[in-house]
């Protein structure tokens, strides 16, 4: 390839984009260094080198319309990876722009609204670190069919002020409902993509194969509302409580609307996002969770929530010698839907959770409980979380009696598997045990509380040693992050059992070799027994490298 300097002005046509690599002579300002050999791909990822080699460049030239040849004021450019930041340019009214600190690899974008939206990539396998190239290119833009539509409300008003949006462009409706978007392209080969959005309206998504030659039709919505007045079993109201309501059968906390209610008749007005099946729950003070599902279908819809006391449910509990706190006690009802294990919340979850304090006696009480099945979750310092299912029936009801399992410690070392045996001193550590059902023992203090039981992390000190306590008992993953420069990072990690009120000790090498280690295997019988001294182990193995090598794995 020749020379930036020498380059002819060289059109690329990939419609719907064109793009021009001009010769330096053309460029609006010379380049600051010397001039480096550059592809312009179009839109495609090419082979490149190892892209921390790759230095910043600078994108210069002008942009005209593909059908006319007349510059194109205004054109958004920006580099794809932050187009918000300092770097983003405008091209002026000769079309002309320039843009500064691009990476090779991720190009520019070339965006303006009356057009479709362009993408350029620049490869080259000769660029040096030392060189600062500066591109020179002419973008040809390409504008496609104007798309329009009117929305309307199910009286068949207008509806003013809609976003409509079909990525990356954007309008709204004027006064008479009507939009129009130039240039949309199809969000997949069968379909377009459009969005509706307005305060207090239900959210419409379309996505329509082919475009009407009268334009789009669309109906929005008013966002359905719940009012209502919460009483008591007498039929008085309720003065003070919180109420949520989503959509869906068991919507999540963000997806609700909520509000805190002080009202001497007990009553509340909420709005929900979309039309359907919705859920509202009720808590307030003295009286069980009050939960329905109510169909909003067709509008605005009236309810009369009647709060009830709820059940008693009590139970004994044997503490662990370990315990250093107090231990909590939480019933949640049962998930209707697969939440709990992405760290995200239902609502009903956290509204209808009660929870209680264990006393130092060992006796757990809960107060006005609904009835139906729950989690009964323990945890506190101390002590291994722990739950149970339980089905809380609608008159007093007796736990069975619970034994929980205290904490343990874990010391240790890293080292690396030479024969020397280094220590390991800048590796990170992380303790991971198994799941409570998906229930975080922290629940409540967190934006993760669904979320499966977090890691324990530590540092290991500068001899490669390391100790954890307070780590749940029986089996228990213990594994490290050692980084060995800023680019080589690897894993490695060992499953050990943790005792009650003991010290576990763990040795573990890092995985690189080869090395010589006199081994005395001795295996078990796998008995509870052997799992309690804790030297019981997988089963060992023996494997044969790809060299021949032989190596011994548990």
């Amino acid at each position: 390839m020749a020379n930036l300097n020498l380059l002819p002005l060289i059109l690329i046509s990939v419609w719907p984009m064109s793009v021009g690599i001009l010769p330096a002579s053309q460029a609006t300002s010379s380049p600051a260094s010397a001039p480096a050999t550059v592809t312009v791909v179009d839109g495609a990822d090419p082979e490149f080198p190892n892209e921390y080699e790759l230095p910043e460049i600078a994108v210069m030239g002008f942009v005209t319309d593909a059908q006319t040849g007349k510059p194109i004021a205004d054109v958004e450019i920006f580099r794809p990876t932050d187009p918000y930041d300092d770097h983003r340019n405008r091209s002026d009214a000769s079309g002309h722009f320039v843009i500064r600190g691009v990476n090779a690899r991720n190009g520019i974008w070339a965006r303006h609204p009356d057009y479709f939206e362009q993408t350029l990539k620049f490869a080259s396998p000769r660029l040096r670190l030392s060189q600062a190239p500066t591109v020179n290119v002419q973008i040809r833009l390409h504008s496609g069919p104007t798309i329009r539509g009117r929305v309307v409300d199910p009286a068949g008003h207008p509806v003013s002020d809609v976003t409509v949006a079909s990525y990356p462009k954007e309008t709204r409706t004027n006064a008479k409902g009507e939009f129009s978007l130039k240039s949309v392209g199809r969000r997949t080969d069968d379909d377009y993509g459009f969005e509706f959005t307005k305060p207090d309206y239900v959210t419409e998504r379309v996505y329509p194969s082919e475009i009407p030659p009268e334009g789009l039709s669309i109906t929005l919505y008013p966002c359905p509302a719940i009012t209502g007045r919460v009483v008591d079993n007498d039929g008085k109201p309720v003065t003070s409580f919180e109420v949520y309501a989503g959509p869906g059968e068991e919507p999540l906390d963000r997806d609700c609307a909520h509000a805190a209610v002080t009202d001497s008749n007990g009553h509340f007005h909420l709005k929900i996002k979309e039309r359907g099946t919705a859920w509202i729950g009720i808590k307030a003070q003295g009286y069980a969770f009050w939960e329905s599902s109510p169909d909003t279908t067709k509008g605005d819809i009236t309810l009369t929530p009647r709060l009830e006391q709820g059940t008693l449910v009590q139970g004994a509990v044997r503490i662990p010698k370990t315990s250093s706190g107090p231990i909590h006690a939480r019933l949640v009802p049962q998930l209707r839907t697969k939440h709990s294990l992405d760290g995200k919340v239902p609502a009903r979850q956290r509204l209808g959770a009660t929870e209680t304090v264990v006393t130092r006696d060992g006796k757990v009480r809960f107060v006005n409980v609904r009835h139906g099945r729950h989690a009964l979750v323990f945890y506190g310092r101390g002590v291994t979380p722990t739950s149970t299912w339980v089905s809380i029936p609608q008159e007093q009801f007796e736990l069975r009696p619970v034994t929980l399992d205290g904490t343990g410690s874990i010391f240790g070392t890293i080292a690396r598997r030479t024969e020397s045996g280094k220590p390991y001193a800048s590796a990170e550590g992380y303790i991971c045990s198994t799941f409570v059902f998906g229930l975080l023992e922290g629940w409540g203090g967190g934006k993760d509380d669904f979320a499966p039981r977090k890691p324990i992390h530590f540092k290991v000190n500068g001899d490669g040693q390391f100790r954890v306590d307070d780590v749940p008992v029986g089996q228990t993953s213990v594994g490290f992050e050692l980084r060995e420069n800023a680019d080589l990072q690897f894993n490695t990690d060992r499953v050990i059992n943790v005792l009650e009120g003991r010290v576990t000790e763990v040795r573990v090498s890092d995985d690189k070799g080869p090395w010589t280690l006199p081994i005395r295997v001795i295996v078990g019988d796998g008995s509870d027994k052997q799992w309690q001294s804790g030297t019981a182990s997988s089963s060992p193995h023996i494997e044969r490298s790809e060299e021949g090598e032989l190596f011994l794995n548990f």
